[in-house]
């Protein structure tokens, strides 16, 4: 009997793709490969940790590459609104700025942009440099 199709979800906001993952089918394999590619541990010494701390080691390991990817991901949709802004600028158009700002590599996601310097103006009279 093989494994079942649908385990876990696996699919955009934890909805079920219908195909079971690598990671759902070698979970084991895949987490000594995570482990000794980014610390070159052998397989002995991950042998010798608790299964509570190759738990640990794994999860810590899995949230940091999402984390370096999401930076990286968000560096590039930044790179691109820039583009985007200076080829609409550079063609006359007077809104290319609010247009590139609509450039969004990653859905959800809220961008903080500084004040403008007049409203910090505003907020903060008589204070000038």
């Amino acid at each position: 009997m093989g494994p079942p199709e649908r385990v876990v979800p696996d699919g955009p906001e934890g909805q079920l793709s219908g195909e079971l993952g690598d990671w759902q089918r070698r979970v084991w394999a895949r987490t000594f490969d995570l482990i000794s590619s980014q610390y070159g541990w052998t397989d002995e010494q991950i042998l010798d940790l608790t299964l509570a701390r190759l738990r640990q080691v794994r999860d810590v390991l899995l949230t940091r590459i999402q984390e370096d990817w999401k930076r990286q991901v968000m560096l590039v949709e930044r790179q691109t609104q820039y583009l985007v802004g200076a080829s609409f600028g550079a063609a006359g158009d007077k809104k290319a700025g609010k247009k590139a700002e609509k450039v969004r590599f990653l859905a959800g996601e809220k961008v903080v942009r500084p004040a403008p310097a007049e409203q910090l103006e505003r907020m903060f009279p008589g204070r000038e440099e």
